[in-house]
């Protein structure tokens, strides 16, 4: 229906390049679902890379693999979600949540809300859900 459930928005000052950020992020949105007790998600990522390996049949054994593994197994263990690549100009609200989350000192939720700093994009995704 295009509603938001919930914004995070956090900050890790630690991360070596931009696909191991973008695998913590996803690894982060999953448990925060997963706390959240929502049954039917739909993750959309603008990180190709971390998209395919996480489609990938073969397990990644690679140091940063390890991130990617725990990805699937916790998408495994929930039938009724997925994760599709979008680009980034595709998925906007989230990539204003993750430049929100660099000003950030600690991790800050919305639920059923969102920031102001991303209630623009909401409202153009939300349009395009109800609009088709």
């Amino acid at each position: 229906m295009g509603e938001v459930q919930a914004v995070l928005a956090t900050s890790k000052s630690d991360i070596q390049s931009t696909t191991i950020a973008e695998c913590w992020a996803l690894l982060r949105a999953l448990f925060f679902c997963d706390d959240l007790g929502l049954r039917c998600v739909q993750f959309k990522g603008d990180a190709k890379l971390v998209v395919d390996a996480v489609h990938k049949s073969t397990t990644d054994c690679s140091w940063d693999g390890q991130i990617i593994e725990d990805i699937k197994s916790t998408l495994l263990s929930h039938q009724n979600w997925t994760i599709k690549h979008v680009v980034r100009s595709g998925n906007k609200a989230a990539d204003a949540a993750a430049k929100l989350g660099l000003s950030l000192d600690s991790e800050l939720t919305w639920i059923e809300e969102e920031p102001l700093e991303v209630s623009p994009f909401i409202l153009v995704e939300k349009q395009k859900v109800v609009g088709g």
